[in-house]
């Protein structure tokens, strides 16, 4: 390739300076690059008809740039999602080809770049395109109905083409912490040509959410944070026509964050009202004890019928939730008020009306020191789970900050000692 001449380019700069012994200056510099290019000319051009060898171009490095357009339809039970996004491929220079999109006037010629929506009947991405890798089930406006939905952003000097991703995303979400859950979703795109024709530029690229759409990103149940760029890595085929080649790749990240509200005051709270409700037993009459017992039964069946209504939008899962812990919280107090029960019920013949009273009463105070406790317990759980949403969000930028400096030495042309290898 036309790059790896410059490492010949460095030696003989340092064989004209060194060992000459010439005075290097802004103009002789200028003349000797100049030199160099059609020196590189005749060099190509050398090994191609003279060898007969080919030089293939250099891999042209493509900026590549997401903008977030709206994020819906979240499911946490088989990773699926509606995801709207504005994707812009272009190569950044200066020339007819520094946007990412040919547009077809229709008679098979290409148009002008800065044609207006009307004029642009159809669209088409340099080198094959940008594709979605961990969508298992994923639809494109624009590959589907092979009618582009183009905008240009002034802010970007960039034209973006709309994609519409929905489907199952291949990614499974620790719930352990629901409804106090924070979650990345993860977006991996590459180009459809290998390293040799194209390369993501790891220089230039970027993803954003859409300002003024941050708070109805994701609607009334998640909070979407600030998108990165997560990893960039090389992958390879093996086996088949395609074997040894590699593709560059590049992985979004999108964290969000459940909006808990809605749990509190639709779940949490009527869970606390039934536990409460459970305490109207010691208020009855003493006698007889088969109809306290049927109240405190109604209680905990009531609670078992709220709790499967209330789970069912999860998945089954192999562990347990904060959500869990609380309803068998709350139906282990449910057994202890019918435990309680029983043991009056013991001592019916053998104490007086004020002993099993005075039992009653310690066997309720126990409860309520239970409920107490376990309540605090929850509560400073869930407080802790949420004041922890900035911090895991932070350390979600951290690693991708890693990983976004480690992107840069693999999204490299190879080099001529690398070939030789």
């Amino acid at each position: 390739r036309p790059s790896h001449f410059k490492y010949v380019k460095v030696c003989w700069f340092k064989m004209l300076k060194h060992t000459l012994r010439l005075q290097w200056n802004k103009e002789i510099q200028t003349s000797w690059n100049i030199a160099w290019e059609f020196m590189t000319y005749y060099m190509k051009q050398s090994l191609e008809d003279a060898l007969l060898l080919y030089v293939p171009p250099d891999p042209v490095m493509v900026n590549f740039k997401v903008l977030l357009n709206h994020l819906d339809r979240i499911n946490v039970a088989d990773g699926s999602c509606f995801i709207d996004v504005w994707y812009g491929a272009y190569t950044g220079d200066n020339s007819s080809q520094s946007y990412a999109f040919n547009v077809d006037n229709g008679n098979g010629q290409g148009g002008d770049t800065n044609a207006s929506d009307e004029q642009q009947n159809k669209a088409a991405l340099p080198f094959g395109g940008v594709r979605c890798l961990n969508g298992l089930q994923t639809a494109d406006m624009y590959r589907q109905n092979d009618d582009a939905y183009m905008r240009y952003f002034e802010e970007d000097e960039t034209w973006y083409l709309r994609g519409n991703l929905i489907g199952e995303f291949g990614q499974q979400f620790d719930l352990r912490a629901y409804p106090f859950d924070t979650h990345q979703i993860d977006l991996t795109f590459a180009l459809r040509v290998d390293d040799s024709v194209a390369m993501f530029n790891a220089d230039r690229m970027n993803v954003r959410l859409i300002p003024y759409k941050r708070e109805s990103m994701a609607g009334a149940n998640w909070t979407v944070y600030d998108p990165r760029i997560c990893a960039m890595e090389m992958s390879a085929i093996k086996g088949g026509s395609s074997s040894g080649r590699r593709y560059t790749q590049s992985k979004i990240s999108i964290p969000i964050a459940r909006k808990y509200s809605h749990h509190v005051y639709h779940e949490i709270i009527p869970l606390l009202l039934m536990q409460v409700l459970g305490f109207a037993i010691y208020f009855a009459d003493l006698f007889p004890i088969a109809e306290r017992m049927t109240f405190s039964l109604i209680v905990f069946l009531a609670l078992c019928a709220f709790y499967n209504q209330s789970v069912k939008q999860l998945p089954s899962l192999p562990y347990m939730t904060v959500f869990d812990w609380w309803f068998y919280a709350a139906c282990g107090l449910s057994l202890y008020h019918m435990i309680g029960l029983c043991v009056v019920h013991e001592f019916e013949d053998e104490l007086n009306d004020n002993n099993l009273r005075r039992l009653s009463l310690y066997i309720a105070l126990g409860g309520a020191i239970l409920f107490v406790v376990c309540q605090i317990v929850f509560v400073l759980r869930a407080v802790y789970l949420v004041q922890q949403y900035p911090t895991k969000i932070s350390e979600f930028k951290a690693d991708n900050v890693a990983l976004e400096a480690i992107a840069k030495n693999v999204l490299k042309a190879p080099t001529a000692f690398e070939i030789a290898a």
